[in-house]
């Protein structure tokens, strides 16, 4: 093991900054913090779609990967990095950008799913709200779901019918 002292300051800012995201974006994976949805400017960019859920856990896996790879021995980081570090790159880019639904937050694949007709017209209208009312607001499903109602009825939208 050739861990020289010099490489703490590496493993202690990343691997923290690792940690941390693996922690935070697993609390908006499971719901905990929704409204990161829904800040303006927020879905369509890369950079957010990349620093949300799954692909931002696989960022802080990445991140505690780097930190950690300091412990190996010099000969052995490239081949490391080669094997485990870009293909772990690859994936959390190609998740980002591909976004199968699958790697959604299980509310808001059903938010697209029962009602993708009008999921712009739901993005708009969250953003018009104060971000922690709105957040409060859909916590639970039945909040979410009369959420979504409140905004049928204002714009007069009705759920089409399934075939």
């Amino acid at each position: 093991m050739e861990f020289d002292l010099t490489d703490l300051p590496v493993v202690v800012i990343v691997g923290g900054l690792g940690l941390f995201m693996v922690i935070v974006d697993a609390m908006i994976y499971l719901g905990f913090y929704r409204s990161v949805y829904m800040v303006k400017g927020g879905n369509p960019v890369f950079v957010n779609k990349l620093l949300l859920g799954i692909p931002g856990i696989l960022l802080g896996l990445w991140c505690l990967f780097i930190a950690f790879l300091v412990v190996f021995p010099k000969s052995q980081r490239s081949e490391l990095f080669a094997y485990i570090g870009i293909p772990l790159l690859f994936l959390m880019v190609m998740l980002a950008e591909w976004q199968p639904t699958w790697i959604l937050p299980k509310w808001l694949r059903w938010l697209k799913k029962e009602h993708g007709d009008i999921i712009s017209i739901l993005w708009d209208e969250a953003r018009k709200r104060d971000r922690w009312e709105w957040e409060e607001q859909v916590q639970t499903q039945q909040g979410l779901e009369a959420w979504v109602a409140e905004v049928r009825h204002k714009h007069h939208l009705d759920k089409p019918a399934k075939a």
